[in-house]
């Protein structure tokens, strides 16, 4: 029986979590004359491109949301970092045999670059991008076409992410979630449903992953 890993991008396999704050205070800056705050910054978080520009300009947003992307453009390969051990992780886990993927709201030209950047192409099967669907996370769609594509069941399939967008949308997929909190930022959760396991660092991860995939569950780190 295949096992898999899902994940999500931002702050799960690379820390962007300055860059897109940058890129938001920048566009809050420049369109509204004020600068955002943590909790605005936190719900922002998970969402499209899209949805953050009409948050923050409403329905004539298509300006900012070129001059994000000018800024994400101009100040990505400086602002994003790896995160470390994460890479070699990712190798074992396609040497045992783990079949990997990507359901992320980013577009996927972003999430190519952000994995090209930190020589982290070639280790995901698939890419499930905001394009890709219909209805982005927390909907369920981009992780039941992973599941499609990767034929995978949801009982050996893990959900991996930074954020509680992405603790909701394992529940809404009928998945296990795990909860990292490796980026500068630390986990953007605040509240609500609870993941099924937590991971502070890479290794953490490994072991949650390992335990789940030989017997269905883990007793490490479970919440619930």
């Amino acid at each position: 029986m295949n096992k898999g890993v899902l994940f999500d991008f931002d702050g799960t396999i690379i820390d962007s979590s300055k860059l897109i704050h940058g890129g938001l205070q920048h566009i809050a800056n420049m369109f509204c004359s004020r600068t955002l705050e943590a909790h605005e910054l936190n719900l922002l978080i998970g969402m499209t491109l899209k949805e953050q520009m009409f948050w923050l300009l409403g329905e004539d947003y298509q300006e900012g949301f070129q001059e994000f992307l000018r800024w994400y453009e101009e100040h990505h390969d400086d602002d994003v970092v790896a995160i470390e051990g994460l890479n070699v992780i990712l190798d074992k886990l396609v040497q045992s045999g783990f079949r990997l993927g990507i359901v992320s709201n980013n577009e996927q030209s972003t999430i190519l670059r952000g994995l090209a950047c930190l020589g982290l192409l070639g280790r995901f099967e698939i890419i499930i991008a905001c394009h890709d669907v219909h209805a982005g996370k927390p909907h369920p769609e981009g992780v039941w076409r992973a599941l499609e594509m990767l034929s995978l069941k949801k009982e050996t399939t893990l959900y991996v992410g930074d954020s509680a967008s992405d603790v909701e949308t394992a529940y809404n997929a009928s998945v296990s979630s795990v909860l990292v909190g490796w980026s500068s930022a630390g986990p953007m959760y605040s509240g609500g449903r609870e993941p099924h396991y937590l991971a502070q660092d890479p290794q953490e991860l490994y072991r949650i992953i390992i335990e789940y995939g030989h017997i269905g569950k883990t007793k490490g780190k479970r919440l619930r």
